[in-house]
């Protein structure tokens, strides 16, 4: 006489089953198979409860999470004889306790033993199929138990599986817009077998929704950082992300909010102003004076270059042969701490002497890192602030440079020359002017604010 053996098998749809021995208890819960299993007979489940990764599923492939309105595998048995290899009984399956989010329905597939029984040969499993039909946006799990019965030989036999379902998930876990190639990394929970597209949309009280930055690959269950086109992104201030993924009808969704909303500037048109330096200059030596300091207030009368002068006035700064670097009245305090002026000095001809060429902002200004913004950043409630960082990207989604915001550029109000905002970047070219002697545009670039 044999002895009495039982066998169960758990997999899911990931394709990872598991064998485990076992005398009598058969139960997930607390049970028994009742009677007790003789000679030959052996039990066959195949669930998603117990993995081990490596054993292939044959047909048969249940699965613990599933998408709406999509038939899933959940379990399935069936009684067999070891020595003849043949079904016993398929058995048939109950609910002791409903399900409350979806609905199940039983069918018999013919599927392949993984125990090494039998090799080649097809047995008839009942088994559980379930569909997830809720629409509660909160919901995320089912929760039921199920029993198997089979009568055979004169006794029955009963086990019984509690079943906990959950449904398919989507998570943004970061959403970077100053990368370039993980813009986006997404954490996709769903059955092994599932793929779908990804839609990324930005949201913005202002602006509404942005046009969905669409994937053209398919995603599966997993981990994965994905670039986006940013350029696509239009100009808006943006409080929180919707990711769907489109393995099912309707759609896995969820929502990402940063802990500061996304500002997006567009494309920007990029021209460029420097510190004028005299040397560089040739216009006509002109009267002018130059305040030591806003302590002293200290006139000194002297000669400058006409066309240095002009430009000082409209970059703010410059660099003079005799007398270092030179502020223009407008973009200091001298009207305010050095008045009134003597006779002849005016707000066009009168500079104030400086030790380091400096932005509205009031902190040193660097070649290739420092902007300068309209309106001005030093003023509270302004767009963009002092000190606020700039991602400077390339049409083809690549990044350009970063920059730095540190001084006021009264002419960026307009001047936009078909982009959709006008900022100016400061550079070391010592030009005395600015398009004539070769201080070009640096480009357009889609901005977006980095800190």
């Amino acid at each position: 006489r044999l002895m009495c053996m039982l066998t169960l098998f758990f997999g899911d749809m990931l394709g990872a089953l598991a064998n485990v021995e076992n005398t009598s208890i058969i139960s997930h819960s607390s049970g028994q198979l009742h009677p007790p299993l003789g000679g030959a007979l052996r039990l066959s489940t195949k669930s998603w409860r117990t993995r081990l990764p490596g054993q292939a599923s044959t047909i048969i492939n249940p699965s613990d999470v599933v998408l709406p309105n999509q038939i899933a595998q959940i379990d399935a048995a069936v009684l067999y004889d070891a020595v003849t290899c043949k079904t016993a009984s398929s058995g048939t399956w109950t609910l002791d306790s409903l399900p409350s989010h979806g609905t199940v329905s039983y069918e018999t597939i013919s599927d392949y033993l993984i125990n090494g029984d039998c090799p080649g040969i097809l047995f008839d499993y009942a088994v559980i199929d379930y569909t997830w039909i809720s629409t509660d946006p909160n919901a995320t799990k089912d929760t039921f138990l199920a029993i198997w019965t089979a009568s055979y030989g004169g006794s029955t036999y009963q086990h019984r599986d509690p079943q906990e379902v959950r449904l398919a998930s989507v998570r943004l876990s970061s959403v970077d817009l100053t990368s370039a190639s993980e813009t986006v990394t997404v954490e996709i929970n769903g059955p092994v077998n599932a793929l779908g597209t990804l839609d990324f949309t930005f949201n913005s009280r202002i602006v509404g929704m942005s046009p969905p930055l669409k994937t053209s690959k398919q995603y599966g269950p997993g981990t994965f950082s994905i670039p986006v086109d940013r350029p696509s992104i239009r100009r808006g201030i943006y409080e929180s992300m919707t990711v769907n993924w489109n393995a099912s009808t309707p759609p896995i969704t969820s929502s990402y909010t940063p802990a500061s909303p996304w500002n997006v500037l567009g494309v920007i048109r990029y021209s460029q102003y420097n510190a004028a330096y005299e040397l560089e200059c040739r216009g006509k030596p002109t009267d002018a004076w130059v305040v030591d300091s806003l302590e002293t207030c200290n006139f000194t009368k002297t000669r400058l270059d006409s066309t240095f002068m002009a430009q000082v006035q409209i970059n703010g700064t410059g660099v003079s042969v005799s007398h270092g670097i030179l502020k223009s009245t407008r973009s200091s305090a001298v009207e305010k701490y050095c008045s009134p002026f003597p006779d002849g000095a005016n707000r066009d001809n009168t500079f104030l002497k400086y030790t380091f060429i400096q932005g509205a902002c009031l902190k040193r200004i660097s070649a290739g890192s420092s902007v300068a913004v309209f309106p001005s950043p030093a003023l509270e409630g302004s767009p963009l602030l002092c000190g606020n960082g700039l991602q400077l990207v390339k049409s083809d989604n690549s990044n350009f440079e970063k920059r730095r915001v540190d001084d006021l550029c009264k002419a960026c109000k307009h001047e936009f020359m078909g982009t959709e905002g006008h900022i100016d970047s400061f550079t070391a070219n010592r030009a005395c002017t600015t398009k004539a002697n070769g201080v070009l545009d640096l480009g357009n670039f889609w901005t977006v604010q980095s800190d």
